[in-house]
């Protein structure tokens, strides 16, 4: 339980990374923390495997964190993926960092739990290697004829996991093979690794979303007719969507990003993932400060009162 003197409320700090959301929107959050007053630091971009520079202040360089700071992080799947394990700079990791519980944000996990919401019901699991051992199985089963060929079929393809091993795409029939080998000389696909193959839809719009504690905070559009298309505001129509989503009674996280898309008259669900390493494109960044660092605050607190029975856990990398 924390010591009488030190039970006022905690304030979120953030620790943001430079060089990986290249539409502009980490420096519209920096200015919405600034203008919040929280404090928050700067981590260079570091490579898989590269070591990692110590995050500075955006004003004070003498200035850092301290192991019971209430952090939140924002940037790559890497960074995060580092401090939910470790904190290179402290004896402990901070909480609650993020909240990336990766079973949750996989395909079928959320595909399972979710199928009402979705937009495209006809999709398979497969393995890489299955994929490889019998294309056409696959192509004739959820592919989209683009020709009286037997070659003129497209089929979408995308991994499993939340961590963006490959790109989803969609691949047609007579390109295949090119596809296949270059993903895993590129990326090293292991042969089990499991993967979402699925009828390709032709989407008119695709929008990004922020949900927070069962709510929808704030919403972008990406993407028009599959070229990108970043505009601030959404369809009512895809808003009613990420709300139905948002308020099931499954939910994989309490902060996550839902990407809603229409295809013809219909709104619905494409995919998930972590807020802290999401593209927020033109997300208004003020109430997802003010949501965000309220949830963060209020897991840390209950985190650091032991002697509450609701006690908030760290939210791990598993």
């Amino acid at each position: 339980m924390k010591p009488e003197n030190s039970l006022r409320p905690s304030k979120a700090v953030w620790v943001l990374e430079t060089d990986v959301f290249l539409e502009g929107a980490i420096e519209r959050l920096a200015d919405a923390l600034v203008t919040a007053g929280h404090d928050f630091y700067w981590a260079e971009y570091a490579p898989l495997g590269a070591s990692m520079s110590r995050p500075k202040h955006y004003k004070d360089r003498g200035k850092f964190l301290a192991d019971d700071d209430c952090v939140v992080t924002y940037g790559s799947i890497n960074l995060v993926r580092r401090l939910l394990q470790k904190n290179p700079w402290g004896k402990s990791v901070w909480s609650p960092t993020a909240w990336m519980t990766l079973k949750n944000l996989e395909c079928r996990t959320y595909y399972s739990m979710w199928r009402k919401h979705m937009l495209v019901k006809e999709n398979a699991f497969v393995t890489w290697a299955m994929l490889a051992h019998d294309p056409a199985y696959y192509y004739d089963k959820f592919g989209v004829r683009t020709g009286p060929g037997p070659l003129d079929a497209d089929l979408f393809v995308k991994p499993n996991e939340n961590l963006k091993l490959f790109t989803g795409k969609v691949v047609p029939r007579d390109g295949f093979k090119k596809f296949y080998d270059m993903e895993t000389l590129c990326y090293d696909v292991a042969p089990e690794t499991l993967c979402v193959v699925a009828r390709p839809y032709h989407l008119a719009a695709e929008w990004r979303f922020v949900v927070c504690e069962g709510e929808v905070i704030t919403g972008s559009q990406y993407r028009k007719d599959g070229r990108p298309c970043e505009e601030a505001g959404f369809d009512i129509g895809a808003l009613e969507a990420a709300q139905r989503v948002a308020k099931d009674p499954w939910q994989p996280e309490p902060a996550y990003v839902v990407d809603i898309a229409k295809s013809g008259d219909e709104w619905g669900l494409l995919e998930i993932g972590s807020f802290n390493s999401a593209g927020l494109y033109m997300c208004d960044c003020k109430p997802i400060v003010r949501a965000i660092s309220s949830l963060a605050e209020k897991e840390h607190d209950l985190l650091e009162d032991q002697s509450s029975p609701d006690a908030a856990r760290s939210r791990r990398f598993t």
